[in-house]
């Protein structure tokens, strides 16, 4: 739900802003550093993203600015469970890892024809959450309950992230681009849960998160287009009316009016005598 509205919200945002780009994509994420240390998976999600129409500079550099948003899975982990229902059932306990961001761009882009290379510098908060899903084996067992039950983050921590991007746009059509790039940004400590660090003890877990930099790599793959809202300016101007001018003549007919010819002075029939 939260991915649709915010597809909603930047499809809305690129008609509002007039001509401009959206771009919908796929991505590879991969923590870095610390984070990478702590044996944090790497994962994979979907993005979707807004940029400004082109501001010229000079020559071929351009300025945009727009909005990113993007969504990941960051590895699972299953346990067997009892389930605590009336009717005695088994299931599944999924743990998954999972991030969502929302990033503001301040894009440099170089127009060169049907390749536009461009680095842009993104910040904005980001967040890690560890979630519960619990699927029974039987559900027909206990129709009162729900078939999947999705958990209230048991971790979760929301950090400011800056860093860098960097890609290409290949033009494939009038109006759409192929663009491949990266993000890499730097995010201050917060807590998260390795997979490998959960401990099941009988038929509870026991989670155990550590604090870490949240450093973050994404290489992308996706499709830019571009929006140009259809504007009443661009109708053809309709010829300027002008009223027909009637004269009537001595028997009362009418007449198209034609211009009046302008008053001159008479010259002189002979010049003018020498005496005076």
């Amino acid at each position: 739900m939260k991915t649709a509205l915010l597809v909603i919200f930047l499809t809305l945002t690129s008609f509002c802003f007039g001509q401009s780009f959206i771009a919908f994509g796929a991505y590879g994420a991969y923590p870095q550093n610390d984070f990478k240390k702590a044996s944090y998976k790497s994962g994979y999600g979907g993005s979707v993203y807004w940029v400004s129409r082109h501001f010229t500079v000079s020559g071929n550099y351009k300025f945009q600015y727009g909005l990113y948003g993007d969504w990941a899975k960051l590895g699972h982990r299953d346990f067997s469970v009892t389930l605590n229902t009336p009717v005695a059932d088994n299931g599944k306990l999924m743990v998954r890892n999972e991030s969502l961001g929302f990033l503001g761009i301040l894009r440099n882009a170089y127009d060169l024809g049907k390749y536009q290379p461009y680095a842009d510098l993104v910040f904005g908060p980001r967040v890690f959450k560890t979630v519960q899903i619990v699927t029974p084996e039987n559900p027909d067992r206990n129709p009162d309950y729900e078939k999947k039950t999705v958990s209230d983050p048991v971790v979760l921590t929301s950090r400011f992230h800056y860093g860098i991007a960097g890609g290409t746009l290949f033009q494939i059509a009038k109006k759409a681009w192929l663009d491949v790039g990266f993000i890499y940004t730097l995010g201050n400590k917060g807590a998260v849960q390795p997979l490998k660090d959960i401990l099941k003890e009988g038929n509870e877990l026991r989670y155990k998160y550590t604090r870490v930099k949240t450093d973050f790599l994404m290489i992308r793959l996706g499709l830019v287009f571009e929006i140009t809202p259809i504007s009443s300016h661009n109708e053809e101007p309709s010829e300027p009316y002008q009223e027909n001018i009637y004269h009537y003549d001595n028997r009362g007919v009418p007449t198209p009016a034609t211009e009046k010819r302008k008053n001159e002075i008479k010259p002189n029939s002979r010049p003018k005598s020498g005496n005076h």
